[in-house]
């Protein structure tokens, strides 16, 4: 009885990393998880619970063997995937599992060929052996995006498994001849264990953290080059001006020129008109604001939207460019959607720098009527799952700042007002 107690607890304490590794397993399949970490720990957590119930109760390999494959495959739904994906991600899971279960088994039997409780100790390596497979196709699909953790974590991660695997090991070996005190070696194997999970667990942290930094790379050197694109663009713009400018004069040159050509000085006036069509509405010198300024600008002008423009920044600021963009591009896009529609098409635009506040403000004219759950403006597009996402991502963007954002309205006009820290 007692060495039955004993071994029950060696398995439940191998499922644990047996289930950490499962999990780690799916995350190859599948990028997405539907639900939150904490909800994802828990659902796995009860699949620990369920299984090592049913492991003790009936003791039934086949039994076990259903158990897991059932409760793993309904785990899968939990991730964004097509139905097929799901059975082989299951079914390539369990064949890994079964194969290294075996490998470990015969290989002990052939090194300890006296022994005869193998089984416990092949779970017991065969579950931390598995990790390091998943570990290993980590790294393999992380090549292709230029991406692996160097090759000193993987050493040191290498050599304390192997370390606890071994003495594991011993520790099982050793119970027949101190029987009377396994409650120490029971104590032992979970401290050991407990040491795997806590090294499991801090190389997938560094593993997060490495692609963390390694997509901010990636952000920040995307931004710059867009950053160099809009210093590209601002300078053909000037360039263009400067053209406009000298055509303009030359055109009213030739126009004095040739007084009694009619058609001829009908044709100078009408290209004289396309050439001062084209505005610069911001000239503020911050190349990403005035780019952004100008555009939505444009865009509004060609829908007849009058405009109305106060702007007071400096050439450089201390926020992101990605963030000034998912700012004011947002912001303007709702604007212009509703302006649009309106009778009385306006929109009046205030942006400023004061005390390391950047200063915000956007009031447009708007028809209909505006719909509001809990003090939360709702979309009345129709296609509700698409849209209203500029806000949250508005509010996203001024929560890293720790800034503030007020929205109001009246009967015609909506207005939003966004602070953000310069710093």
């Amino acid at each position: 009885m007692q060495a039955l107690m004993f071994y029950d607890i060696i398995y439940l304490m191998s499922n644990v990393v047996a289930i950490y590794s499962k999990r780690a397993f799916l995350c190859i399949f599948f990028d997405r998880c539907k639900i939150n970490k904490k909800a994802e720990a828990i659902l796995f957590i009860c699949y620990f619970i369920i299984n090592g119930f049913i492991y003790i109760s009936f003791r039934q390999p086949l039994l076990n063997l259903l158990n897991n494959i059932v409760i793993l495959f309904l785990l899968t739904f939990i991730y964004d995937s097509f139905i097929l994906k799901k059975i082989i991600a299951v079914v390539i899971v369990y064949i890994s599992c079964m194969i290294v279960e075996t490998l470990v088994f015969y290989i002990i039997r052939f090194i300890l060929p006296n022994y005869n409780d193998l089984i416990f100790l092949a779970i017991l390596i065969s579950s931390i052996v598995i990790y390091f497979i998943v570990l290993l196709i980590k790294n393999l699909t992380n090549l292709k995006s230029n991406y692996k953790l160097s090759f000193f974590y993987n050493l040191i991660i290498l050599a304390a498994s192997s370390i606890s695997i071994y003495i594991s090991a011993v520790l099982i070996l050793m119970y027949e001849r101190f029987r009377g005190n396994s409650v120490h070696i029971i104590i032992s194997l979970g401290g050991i264990i407990l040491l795997d999970i806590l090294i499991i667990y801090i190389y997938d942290m560094l593993n997060i953290k490495y692609e963390i930094q390694l997509e901010k790379r990636l952000l920040e050197n995307q931004m710059d080059f867009h950053t160099r694109q809009l210093e590209t663009m601002n300078q053909s713009n000037e360039v263009i001006d400067f053209l406009r400018h000298d055509m303009k004069n030359h055109f009213i040159a030739v126009n004095s020129i040739v007084p009694d050509n009619a058609e001829l000085n009908r044709y100078i006036s009408n290209l004289l008109k396309s050439i001062g069509s084209s505005r610069e509405f911001a000239k503020s010198g911050n190349i990403v604001i005035d780019s952004i300024l100008n555009y939505k600008f444009q865009e509004a002008a060609d829908k007849d939207i009058e405009l109305e423009l106060e702007l007071k920044i400096p050439m450089q600021l201390n926020i992101q460019n990605s963030d000034i963009t998912v700012l004011l591009g947002n912001l303007f896009d709702n604007a212009i959607e509703a302006s649009s529609k309106a009778q009385s098409k306006k929109i009046k635009v205030l942006i400023y720098l004061e005390k390391d506040i950047l200063c915000i403000n956007i009031v447009n004219t708007y028809s209909g009527a505006l719909v509001m759950e809990e003090d939360t403006y709702i979309t009345t597009r129709e296609n509700k799952e698409n849209h209203g996402l500029g806000l949250l991502s508005v509010k996203h963007a001024i929560k890293k700042y720790n800034g503030a954002i007020d929205i109001s309205h009246t009967d015609s006009s909506f207005s939003v007002k966004v602070l953000i820290y310069n710093i």
